[in-house]
């Protein structure tokens, strides 16, 4: 196990000094997803990341206002997975994201609710100030939840 945490570790440092000598994140964008979906496999099971979970979502939080689609998927796709485990620290960061005003946040925000949303709906359209929240197929409608 300390393999691939090292693993995850070079890969993260690696892009971070990249990132930074060059000041260009574009050009490390198709890594991204990679890392978080690396940093995510040992979210689940935190206690097997050296970090716990704070470490990648410190990493996760840089990313709270990328406007670049892929990464942004990324973002609310680790959050949504995480929020399974530790649904009260990712409510807490989906309050910060929407209260920030920024779109690309609050879309990340959206994004991230999938799994919150199926126990807690109504909780869940006050944080996004919506009346409905679409995913995929499915539509969870304020109204449902309240008897009108």
């Amino acid at each position: 196990m300390n393999i691939l945490n090292n693993k995850i570790k070079r890969k993260i440092q690696n892009n971070i000094i990249d990132v930074a000598l060059r000041k260009e994140f574009d050009s490390v964008l198709e890594n991204i997803s990679d890392i978080l979906d690396e940093l995510y496999a040992n979210i689940l099971d935190y206690q097997r990341f050296s970090y716990g979970p704070h470490y990648p979502l410190s990493i996760l939080k840089n990313m709270f206002k990328e406007s670049a689609p892929y990464p942004r998927t990324s973002v609310g796709n680790n959050l949504s997975d995480l929020a399974r485990q530790l649904p009260d620290l990712v409510y807490d960061l989906l309050k910060e994201l929407v209260d920030t005003g920024d779109k690309n946040s609050y879309w990340i925000a959206y994004r991230a609710c999938r799994n919150l949303v199926k126990k807690e709906s109504i909780k869940i359209m006050n944080l996004l100030k919506v009346d409905e929240y679409k995913y995929k197929e499915r539509i969870y409608k304020r109204s449902e939840y309240q008897g009108n």
